[in-house]
């Protein structure tokens, strides 16, 4: 425990900082980004650019992302069948309350679903800094790229909808309240 703790430690050092005052853009899976030109969104593989949950599953993406995020455990299903790995990335990180040892995954704590920023503020609820829980990927991914110092974060297809995705616009995305 103590090894890992500090591997861990040592892990969330280098992260910090390491993109401070650069912009980024953290990209969700909903389905505006269909309404923005291929041409533009191409500019994002010279970005510092997250890219969130499965947004693996989008096969025709006109960019390439630096870094992967996933926060949810129902993701993790498609990780394991290797469906939304992005294996162009420079780092993926799984945002989670107990690390699994996904391989080729950085592992960084989140507190438990529970626990809400509104309620615990965004520092974590100890000496090892843990995102806390948004319920949703792009929200964890804008506190990695505070931790990582960017100073600027663009949202693109973090739609607040829960119908559709871009790669399928009609799927419903909440499959407990498909009326929504």
């Amino acid at each position: 425990m103590w090894i890992w703790r500090m591997h861990l430690l040592s892990r969330l050092g280098e992260l910090h900082y390491r993109h401070m005052g650069r912009r980024c853009f953290i990209v969700g899976t909903g389905p505006s980004l269909l309404k923005h030109p291929p041409e533009l969104l191409a500019k994002l593989s010279k970005e510092i650019a997250f890219g969130c949950s499965r947004i693996g599953q989008w096969q025709d993406r006109p960019f390439k992302l630096r870094y992967q995020v996933i926060t949810d455990w129902n993701q993790l299903e498609f990780v394991m069948r290797g469906e939304i790995t992005i294996e162009e990335c420079q780092e993926r990180f799984l945002l989670s309350p107990q690390d699994i040892g996904l391989v080729g995954w950085t592992y960084i704590p989140c507190l438990p679903n529970h626990f809400y920023a509104a309620n615990h503020g965004i520092g974590g609820l100890s000496p090892v800094w843990k995102a806390t829980n948004g319920r949703s990927s792009p929200f964890k991914a804008m506190q990695l790229a505070l931790w990582m110092g960017c100073k600027s974060i663009y949202l693109l297809g973090c739609d607040t909808t829960l119908r559709g995705h871009v790669w399928n616009p009609e799927d419903r995305r909440n499959e407990h309240n498909p009326e929504r």
